[in-house]
């Protein structure tokens, strides 16, 4: 209710007051006889009295009643401001999710990117690892050289070595031109084939340190021994090494692979 509402309460309510108390007096006179210009008085008088004690108490309430409406829209307004506050507050959470949710997608979506150009290089490897093992199929024959593939962050390459270059005597490929099958099948034992073939603990020890796996070892070893004995690194001394080791599956694989070579008359003895 607003104040003009009030205002308007408070003045009519004590003239309606007085109006029905001076209306009950002059009935109540006329009843018993009075004369109507003392009666009037007498009701003006008393109606006046009335009027100002109402109006005073009309007004108490009044201002009572404003209180209790001001005491009741004061937590009001703070409500409509905390109320504001929240729904403030509520936006901008919900912007800062949004947000959140688009750079994870984004982020998603950029790793999903990755995988699949990862995927893409890692079929491309393949197909270049293939292409590599039809090349090195084709080239198997070439037994003056060997031939060795290796994989790494770059790619895959493969690395061709000369048999007969740096520690081949002239005249001696017959021997050398089987010193890459050898390696593909010593592996392990290589240590084993160079004390058989005179070597001594030191140098096998510098062979292993220059070389970073066992094939390139046995092939690196076998060189120094074509270098170191010349002429007489033969086919025949190096297939009785194998033999003396037990490697006889070795001998066999290398008849199988060179059918008619000297290393089939050097083995039939």
């Amino acid at each position: 209710m607003d104040p003009g509402t009030f205002d308007k309460i408070r003045n009519f309510y004590p003239v309606a007051t007085c109006i029905g108390a001076v209306t009950a007096l002059v009935r109540a006179a006329a009843a018993i006889s009075i004369p109507a210009v003392t009666v009037i008085i007498s009701a003006i008088v008393i109606g006046g009295f009335v009027y100002l004690a109402m109006k005073s108490s009309t007004s108490k309430h009044c201002e009572t009643a404003q209180q209790n409406l001001r005491s009741k829209e004061e937590p009001l307004q703070r409500a409509t401001t905390e109320n504001e506050r929240l729904k403030t507050a509520h936006r901008r959470e919900n912007e800062r999710l949004k947000n959140k949710l688009m750079s994870e997608k984004q982020a998603k979506e950029r790793a999903l990117s990755r995988c699949r150009k990862m995927k893409e290089d890692t079929v491309n490897l393949e197909r270049e690892i293939e292409s590599l093992k039809e090349q090195i199929a084709s080239l198997s024959n070439d037994t003056s050289n060997s031939y060795e593939m290796s994989l790494d962050s770059r790619g895959a390459t493969v690395t061709i070595h000369n048999n007969t270059d740096g520690y081949a005597a002239k005249g001696d490929t017959d021997v050398s031109r089987y010193f890459h099958q050898i390696k593909e099948n010593v592996t392990t034992e290589w240590k084993d084939l160079a004390y058989q073939l005179g070597f001594t603990r030191p140098d096998i020890d510098t062979i292993d340190e220059r070389n970073r796996d066992y094939k390139s070892r046995c092939l690196d070893m076998l060189g120094e021994w074509q270098k170191r004995e010349g002429e007489v690194a033969t086919v025949a001394v190096l297939m009785e090494a194998l033999r003396e080791l037990g490697l006889t599956s070795v001998v066999d694989g290398l008849k199988s692979k060179y059918p008619g070579s000297l290393l089939s008359t050097q083995c039939s003895g």
